[in-house]
């Protein structure tokens, strides 16, 4: 079971006790809280400084920390608990994350995926409904590339195309692609356990989904973004979506994968990169 510390400004304090909530239960997380419904005003520079201190223990008790960033507003003490908890080597997951943000800040591995931004980034401008796949033009879906951090990958052998791809999926309404790409992680493998390498997206890519007849789907295109996750526990399972699930190393994995999908491609050249320089 995950540990987590829930760090945010106090004015979020209501909704920290109800997400604790939704990551316990929902989640099966193990959450530690900050102490709530104190009078600030009255408190001796001691007393805060004895909540502060108490509040870095959790963090260095913790597996990760949970940023509460709602409307994107993190405070200066929590800018603090972010540095102290990545200095820890602790996973740091924000409650928010605002795609538009992240892609501009992104750094494409070629001009293909330059191109993919621009096209992600023109697509969230000009329409609404982009989580959801009630958009037929197309929609945003994620995904994650689990690995070892030793130069192995795990692939998914997709049932309905016969290729091997990462996990991923439907955003579903979920406009946090990290959520998404956990969730799709935890259906199609049962790894529950999993961190994220960094919060930076990792790969963009831009798919066009051929006119479904079963479906009644017309042609359209998914918005892929993905993550990097590390895990220690190379167990996995099963889901129907797949004939089979397994660990192998980037060359393997180079030749399972076919040689014209660009996005696996790249990714496992990154991920090469990545266990190069660590």
């Amino acid at each position: 079971m995950k540990v987590v510390t829930n760090c945010g400004s106090m004015k979020f304090a209501k909704e920290m006790q109800r997400i604790a909530g939704v990551l316990a239960i929902d989640k099966g997380r193990c959450v530690l809280q900050c102490v709530y419904d104190l009078d600030f005003a009255n408190l001796t520079s001691e007393d805060l400084n004895s909540l502060k201190n108490e509040h870095l223990k959790r963090i260095e008790l913790s597996d990760a920390i949970y940023v509460v960033n709602i409307d994107g507003y993190v405070g200066n003490s929590t800018k603090f608990e972010i540095k102290y908890a990545t200095k820890l080597g602790k996973e740091v997951i924000y409650h928010e994350f605002n795609l538009v943000d992240e892609l501009n800040k992104f750094n494409p591995f070629n001009e293909d995926e330059n191109d993919n931004v621009k096209k992600v980034l023109d697509f969230l401008a000009n329409n609404t409904n982009c989580y959801d796949r009630s958009n037929l033009k197309g929609h945003v879906t994620a995904g994650g590339l689990v690995v070892d951090g030793k130069g192995n990958v795990l692939l998914n052998h997709h049932k309905k195309t016969g290729m091997w791809f990462q996990f991923g999926g439907h955003s579903d309404g979920d406009t946090n692609c990290i959520n998404v790409a956990r969730r799709e992680i935890s259906e199609e493998a049962g790894i529950f356990d999993c961190k994220l390498i960094s919060n930076n997206i990792f790969d963009v890519d831009v798919q066009q989904i051929a006119y479904s007849i079963k479906k009644n789907e017309p042609e359209h295109f998914h918005y892929d973004i993905n993550f990097l996750f590390l895990v220690k526990d190379k167990s996995f399972e099963i889901s129907n979506e797949s004939t089979e699930i397994k660990w192998v190393s980037i060359e393997e994995a180079k030749n399972l994968i076919n040689k014209e999908d660009k996005a696996m491609q790249r990714m496992l050249k990154k991920y090469e990169l990545y266990c190069n320089q660590n």
